[in-house]
């Protein structure tokens, strides 16, 4: 009688570890910039109340962009400070003067990128529109389709 082989040889062990390697190498890298670009979306809604308060700053002074661009004129209309970093996964938001452009600063967790986001006031039309502008060519990938 022939003895039945049970289990696997070694060479097919070694093949399924290669593969389980080759696929980690790949996926990881992945997976962290899927978790930045999550982190910098949460960051860049939590713009809205400061967005939202410059575009009505914006519509009761004519479109004047160094009307609106201080928090103490943007306290009317209800935001007297910048987000806590807590509720922008660490990053610290100011308004830009003269320009009341949005900027963001990301620490460690949001790969140090920075961006910027100036209001575009549409002509004619009084809409907004937010661009982020990101600081370098690899931040740039974290915020694609945002605004």
């Amino acid at each position: 009688m022939k003895k039945v082989q049970q289990g696997f040889t070694l060479i097919e062990l070694m093949i399924v570890v290669a593969i389980i390697g080759i696929l980690a190498a790949v996926a990881i890298p992945a997976y962290q910039d899927y978790v930045t670009r999550a982190k910098w979306a949460k960051v860049i809604a939590g713009t809205e109340a400061t967005k939202l308060a410059i575009g009505e700053c914006l519509n009761d002074n004519g479109g004047t962009l160094t009307s609106c661009d201080t928090y103490a004129e943007l306290t009317p209309y209800g935001v007297s400070a910048a987000p806590a970093a807590a509720d922008l996964e660490g990053a610290t938001m100011t308004v830009t003067p003269t320009t009341a452009a949005i900027s963001l600063a990301g620490g460690a967790p949001l790969a140090s990128c920075t961006f910027s986001m100036t209001p575009a006031v549409g002509s004619g039309t009084g809409t907004i529109t937010w661009v982020p502008v990101a600081s370098s060519t690899t931040c740039a990938k974290y915020v694609k389709g945002a605004s």
